[in-house]
């Protein structure tokens, strides 16, 4: 597997937006800032003793029970089947299975932001920032319960799983069983440690456009039948191990490390998405210049419930709105 930054590139034509790319890069890099590891949903089930073992027709016949397939639909889903046993195992089956079983409803509702007070900034200020204003329908209100910063205690790093030894983290996320949704909470320094408050909530933006992506994918979705989640999962699996995929800059995907080979793949494809989600709404312009195939790909999921949305103008907007926080 290649491991490939965005290219970074002098053009006239788009010179300050590369500026501004290279600085945040070489400002994140500076405070030591890595990518944020998710906890609680990100998690393969571990099938138990007696549990029936993978059966191609058996999953096909439950996919059935909602939609009819042609032969050629069940061929093509059958190699989709045993690409992801190859990758992942057998365990990925009843942990795609236990999401669709934990579909609900649509029950839209404002993302609740909190404990931002303790670090002097609005709550108020990020329940606008982080709405579907900004960012697309049905990608936080139906998906996201809470947001909140929990204090300035540092607990940032890998996990075991992710091959970091000690579980220490700056943020994540988490499924909220009661409720059907996620919570994403932050533990990142004050401001004081990011040279200003426009970089500090910058820097809790582009995480959270992170963050956000696993509350919407192929098992934090909410509303998404097995057949999608098979085909989600097999679109972004390729597309991550494919020669020349997108890799952030800090290459975090490839750092991952797991004693079980299927979890690590599984754990990097799910990061992938993370990294290509977060790069979507942060730098929409150069992902798509630079890395189509992944900017489509996200573009496509996007679009499934938000038609319209445009990451760039929505991208130019949210940093109009922290220009404003930040000048009050």
């Amino acid at each position: 597997m290649s491991i490939e930054s965005p290219k970074i590139e002098k053009r006239d034509e788009k010179s300050e937006l590369r500026k501004k790319f290279e600085h945040k890069l070489r400002t994140m890099a500076a405070w030591g800032v890595i990518a944020l590891s998710s906890f609680g949903a990100i998690t393969l089930a571990t099938r138990k003793e007696g549990e029936r073992k993978y059966k191609p027709k058996a999953i096909i016949a439950d996919i059935e029970k909602k939609q009819s397939l042609s032969e050629i639909e069940k061929a093509e889903l059958n190699k989709k089947l045993e690409y992801l046993r190859e990758n992942f195992g057998e365990n990925i089956f009843p942990q795609l299975k236990k999401s669709v079983e934990a579909n609900r409803e649509s029950n839209p509702k404002p993302t609740e932001i909190k404990g931002f007070e303790k670090i002097g900034l609005s709550n108020k200020d990020f329940q606008n920032l982080w709405s579907e204003k900004y960012y697309p329908k049905g990608w936080l209100d139906d998906e996201i319960s809470v947001v909140e910063y929990k204090g300035k205690g540092l607990k940032g790093g890998k996990g075991p799983d992710y091959g970091g030894g000690k579980e220490i983290r700056y943020g994540g996320i988490e499924n909220m069983q009661k409720e059907g949704k996620s919570k994403i909470e932050f533990y990142f320094k004050g401001q004081e440690e990011y040279g200003s408050n426009k970089e500090f909530i910058e820097t809790l933006d582009w995480y959270f456009s992170h963050e956000s992506s696993h509350a919407n994918d192929w098992e934090g979705e909410s509303q998404m039948d097995y057949k999608k989640r098979v085909d989600f999962l097999h679109e972004v699996s390729q597309n991550c191990f494919r020669e020349g995929a997108f890799r952030d800059i800090f290459e975090y995907v490839d750092s991952i490390k797991n004693k079980d080979k299927n979890k690590e793949n599984y754990y990097k494809v799910r990061e992938y998405w993370g990294s290509c989600c977060e790069y979507y709404f942060t730098f929409p312009e150069i992902l798509k210049e630079d890395h189509p195939r992944e900017f489509e790909m996200v573009d496509k999921y996007v679009k499934m419930e938000d038609k319209n949305y445009n990451p760039v103008e929505k991208y130019n907007q949210r940093m109009e709105v922290i220009k404003q926080m930040t000048e009050k």
